[in-house]
């Protein structure tokens, strides 16, 4: 469950619409479905904004903004709303059940911006709706939904004046559009006034524009060349071309059109070839790709960041911070359609989009070493950034076989070779579906059909080899063992005809993984080590991780303890700021499950502990769910059964949310765990804190998780005495190192946030954020290491 609203921040003042607020909220109040409609730059999204942030709390914080503007593909939209709101897949079951599952009993407000993309899929909404009856949903669109219950609201334009009756600067500064246009003029330039002689002309240019803020906001971004009496006379000049567009738009949708129109033909020639290449992209784009992607033979003049800067200043671009804080450059969806339009006109449209398919498979073949080591995190965020960028080179990729159009052999292979190098995302990030659908459809391109007898020479063999490997590795992660397999089986045939050794060890690992599954252990443990022997021939420490994990699991459902443990510290040993926290996070819950077995409580209230903190880290549910309810059981067996009952509630409710099953192995224990604390008070007591825990939000139950057993002093002992991290290498924010010295003089977290005026939940999360970049996953650990390194 994610933290409680999404909102992005807004860095331009809003203007007015108090009169369009109450009426969207009043309509809210009678309706679980709105729909904000009007043309494009109408101001639809900002007023939804505005909204949102005026009920967050009749919410509890309970609102989330999912922008669907990149997403074309009616099928998206489930992922998109997922995503917004960290509801994972699961394997074995469709995203969508997961979706109505997680929503199910929630008071939530939803928006989803920019419908008209996607209306296909609108009956979805609808289904969420009526799956979750607490559930209200405010819809973005140049267009209605047409679905039961929808009630529509048509945003209208900016306050205008009637210069007829005043020219006086103060009464026309009371209309919202004129108090757009002198606002964003001052931002163009500092010393810009309305007064008696621009006043008119002001009014006049609002007019012009029908009071559509973004075509206002255009406008006054010119102020610093012309002045408003000379821009009115420019304008009106382009408006008369109105009667040459599209006789089927509205008025208001021309007069956009047309506005970014005389806003284009401001531009210099090479401002406007890097305003149309810059369309080549979807979701957004940094520095280095549009230098990589718009300029690649390097004769664009000015150079890439000089014309970047210049259309950030005319407000037809923007700027927003990344997952990973590079900054990132993106268009209001009116205005990337207008540059797409340019750019189809242009004569180099498909050697942008080559260079585009050029540079996101570069970049991916570049991440793909990387989502196994120390720097996993940061190249997940990267990859998470341009998930938009390579859906549409992806999407290229398929249309390059399109019926009656020779093989582009080289394109296919593009395909092919960006697909195959981003399994390793789909499978931390949860996009299971999705990546076995490009991957399918990048094999079916390449003339390889899966199960057939096809050849699929249209590409080097350990091209194919590597996306059969990624296909089986998700077919895996859905349960569909069997095909996962036969999948893999064919993968490992090709790399050991090519010789490949790195994707042979790999390949080796998932198929034992499947045969786990099938309860073929024997067949796992031979493949598993003839993995590690490659896997140490070719220092693949990650590699050499994931087969000792792999071979402590074949030990461990044997109940072949101390073999399992051995194989699981060998992993933690050789990962260690090196391997993927996923494998660390799952090696550390397996030690701690052995423990318990052992009744070996206090070594295992510390593990759960370490391994909570990874898997917090990467938002994995399930094993965050299989640490609480471990540690329910070391609490119950240290004579806590209401707290016990209490994680036990929440861990069971997790669960549910994502529809995961408890692991086989685990049962035992969670069913002993159980059966001990329910022993020790009354029945009745231990429903109520069982139902008082699965009733906690996910940031309370960690922080409840995270509060050590009054007898656990020295506890932390049990960590494994693996190395820290550099101090250079931990990137602390102020806040945080605030908030890290007062954990160290021993405050609680409410004497925190007395201390730093902030809420509880805000030092909570700062905690978090703390234990993952330490790596370390109690109060005490974190405040250990920070006196240790002199970081306080």
């Amino acid at each position: 469950m994610p933290s409680p609203n999404n909102l992005p921040l807004q860095l331009t003042s809003f203007i007015g619409r108090e009169r369009e607020i109450g009426e969207v909220k009043r309509l809210l109040s009678t309706s679980r479905l709105l729909t904000l409609t009007g043309a494009g730059g109408s101001g639809k999204t900002r007023l939804a904004l505005q909204t949102a942030y005026q009920l967050l709390d009749e919410y509890q914080g309970w609102v989330y903004f999912v922008n669907l503007a990149p997403i074309t593909d009616n099928n998206l939209v489930v992922s998109a709303i997922g995503q917004t709101l960290s509801v994972k897949e699961v394997a074995g079951q469709p995203l969508i059940e997961t979706l109505k599952a997680y929503l199910q009993d929630k008071e939530l407000l939803l928006f989803l911006d920019n419908f008209e993309q996607v209306l296909e899929a609108a009956p979805f909404v609808v289904d969420l709706l009526l799956t979750a009856p607490s559930l209200k949903t405010v819809v973005t669109s140049r267009e209605p939904l047409h679905v039961q219950g929808e009630q529509q609201f048509l945003v209208p334009p900016l306050s205008l004046p009637d210069p007829a009756h005043s020219a006086d600067p103060v009464a026309l500064s009371e209309y919202e559009a004129v108090m757009l246009f002198v606002q964003r003029a001052q931002t163009a330039r500092a010393d810009f006034k309305m007064t008696g002689d621009n006043a008119l002309s002001i009014a006049e240019i609002c007019i012009h524009l029908d009071g559509l803020p973004l075509a206002i906001e255009l406008a006054a971004a010119r102020i610093s060349m012309l002045p408003p009496q000379a821009m009115i006379s420019r304008l009106n000049s382009r408006l008369n071309l109105l009667t040459g567009g599209a006789h089927d738009l509205p008025a208001r949708q021309q007069t956009l059109r047309n506005t970014i129109d005389w806003s284009y033909d401001l531009l210099t020639d090479d401002e406007k070839q890097l305003f149309r290449r810059l369309a080549v992209f979807m979701g957004g784009r940094t520095l280095q790709g549009v230098e990589e992607v718009c300029n690649a033979d390097g004769r664009l003049v000015p150079d890439v960041e000089e014309g970047v800067e210049s259309l950030l200043g005319k407000n037809l671009l923007r700027q927003r911070a990344g997952r990973t804080g590079e900054p990132r450059f993106w268009m209001l969806e009116t205005i990337h359609e207008y540059a797409r339009e340019k750019l189809l006109e242009s004569a180099d449209v498909e050697v942008l989009r080559k260079q585009h398919a050029l540079y996101f498979m570069r970049l991916a073949e570049e991440a793909e070493p990387h989502l196994t080591g120390a720097k996993q995190q940061e190249w997940m965020d990267t990859l998470e950034d341009e998930h938009d960028n390579i859906r549409a080179v992806l999407r290229w990729a398929r249309e390059r076989q399109d019926a009656g159009k020779a093989v582009n052999v080289e394109d296919v292979e593009v395909g092919l070779r960006l697909a195959g190098a981003l399994p390793g995302f789909w499978f931390v990030r949860g996009y299971y579906s999705e990546g076995r659908h490009w991957l399918l459809s990048a094999l079916e391109n390449a003339g390889y059909r899966v199960g057939e007898a096809s050849s699929g020479e249209r590409v080097a063999p350990s091209t194919l080899a590597k996306a059969l490997h990624g296909l089986g590795q998700l077919a895996d992660s859905q349960g569909d063992y069997s095909y996962a397999r036969s999948l893999l089986e064919e993968s490992l045939a090709i790399s050991r005809r090519v010789g490949d050794r790195q994707l042979i060890a790999h390949t080796l690992n998932w198929l034992a993984v499947s045969m786990e599954h099938l309860g073929e252990y024997e067949e796992a443990r031979v493949f598993l080590e003839e993995s590690l022997v490659l896997c140490k021939e070719l220092d693949d420490r990650s590699g050499m991780g994931s087969a000792l994990n792999n071979l402590g699991e074949v030990a461990r459902v044997h109940r072949d303890y101390n073999t399992a443990r051995g194989f699981y510290e060998s992993c933690l040993s050789i990962l260690w700021g090196s391997g993927t926290k996923w494998q660390i996070a799952t090696a550390l819950h397996n030690l701690a499950c052995i423990a318990c077995d052992q009744d070996d409580y206090g070594r295992a209230e510390p593990l759960f502990m370490q391994s909570l903190g990874f898997y917090r880290e990467l938002g994995l549910k399930g094993g965050i769910a299989a640490c609480l309810a471990g540690l329910a059981g070391v609490w119950g067996a240290k004579g806590q059964p209401e707290r016990a009952a209490r994680l036990f509630g929440a861990a069971e409710r997790l669960n549910r949310e994502i529809r995961v099953l408890v692991d086989p192995s685990d049962r035992p224990s969670l069913e002993r765990g159980v059966a001990a604390a329910r022993s020790q008070i009354d029945e009745a007591s231990f429903e109520a804190a069982w139902a008082q825990g699965a009733a906690l939000a996910l940031d309370e139950v960690l922080l409840l998780a995270t509060q050590t057993a009054p007898d656990s002093k020295g506890a932390d002992a049990a960590l494994i005495p693996l190395p820290q991290p550099p101090t250079d290498m931990v990137p602390l924010t102020r806040r945080e190192v605030e908030v890290l010295r007062l954990l160290v003089q021993a405050l609680s977290n409410e004497q925190i946030a007395q201390r730093l005026f902030l809420s509880r939940n805000t030092v909570t999360s700062h905690l978090y954020s703390i234990y993952g970049k330490l790596d370390v996953g109690s109060r005490s650990a974190a405040a250990r290491f920070a006196v240790e390194h002199k970081l306080v």
